[in-house]
């Protein structure tokens, strides 16, 4: 199922819509950011339902709370899809 929410947030998945409280069993999410502080947007794979325990990382495009960019990967940090900031460049 392709979705394109109001935000602009586009995603991929098998079953549901762009939501943190839905549950997928696999997903490719695209996250928009906008040029200013404190933004985190890219790109999100997941596996298993968010609803459960998953597993999720990204390779994303973010921003400090000056506005300074950086590129990330981010990987798991435990089976409730938490990502940590693995690589910054």
């Amino acid at each position: 199922m392709l979705t394109l929410a109001s935000s602009g947030n586009v995603s991929v998945k098998e079953k549901a819509s762009i939501g943190q409280n839905v549950g997928t069993t696999a997903g490719l999410n695209v996250r928009d950011g906008n040029y200013a502080n404190n933004q985190d947007g890219g790109i999100i794979i997941q596996a298993g339902s968010n609803l459960a325990s998953h597993w999720s990382a990204g390779f994303k495009i973010k921003s400090d709370g000056s506005g300074v960019p950086r590129t990330a990967i981010e990987t798991m940090s435990g089976n409730a899809g938490a990502r940590t900031e693995a690589i910054s460049i």
